[in-house]
């Protein structure tokens, strides 16, 4: 029997996340005997939709605690609904846009809220579920800003957080490589397809072959 693998992709906002997570989910659905399911956070459950929906509607001030309870509320949706019932079932690959390290990064420090208290939460409240393997894609901060006058469309209630944050939060990413073994740095600033073949040989390097 196949064991079933949880993958996470991570990133700051333009980083080329959505791209490749589509791009690998095409190619696992494509390419192997797995069955592979998209998911995104907040999001992805009737529920966690409308959750979405509140926390990046830039209209809607909500203090930094309640930001991250509601982000954790989202994720308990999805994890009940759809993470845990594909992960106790054979030969699933579940991909997950957002997971643990977009709370640490966002809210644990970009937030300031603690590192280690968003960490505590995540293991009390999910049982210390962690992905198999986290790919986090990264760009520096000047990338970032001339991604987003590049997009010119209006800006959501996160991306419209400013340089300082984004700094923050990439560097609170960048150290999570040094505490979780599963957790990887990529170059994003590369072609969007060597991007996509460095993320199948790590997803080779977990067990996940043709």
């Amino acid at each position: 029997m196949k064991k079933s693998y949880l993958i996470s992709f991570e990133g700051i906002e333009c980083s080329g996340k959505s791209t490749q997570v589509q791009k690998l989910t095409d190619y696992l659905n494509n390419s192997t005997a797995y069955k592979t399911t998209l998911l995104r956070e907040p999001g992805s459950s009737p529920i966690g939709e409308k959750i979405r929906n509140i926390l990046l509607d830039s209209d809607n001030q909500i203090n930094d605690l309640s930001e991250l309870l509601l982000f954790l509320s989202a994720r308990a949706q999805l994890i009940n609904s759809n993470i845990t019932p594909l992960l106790k079932a054979p030969g699933n690959i579940v991909i997950l846009d957002r997971f643990l390290h977009s709370s640490i990064a966002y809210q644990g420090a970009g937030r300031e809220l603690g590192i280690e208290f968003v960490r505590s939460l995540h293991d009390h409240a999910f049982l210390n579920l962690k992905p198999d393997l986290t790919i986090y894609l990264d760009i520096p901060i000047s990338e970032l800003t001339e991604r987003m006058q590049k997009r010119n469309e209006k800006k959501d209630r996160l991306e419209s957080l400013g340089e300082d944050f984004f700094t923050t939060v990439r560097n609170a990413y960048l150290e999570c490589e040094a505490k979780d073994d599963y957790f990887h740095v990529l170059d994003a600033k590369r072609s969007i397809e060597n991007i996509h073949l460095d993320i199948i040989a790590l997803c080779s390097q977990i067990g996940i072959k043709k």
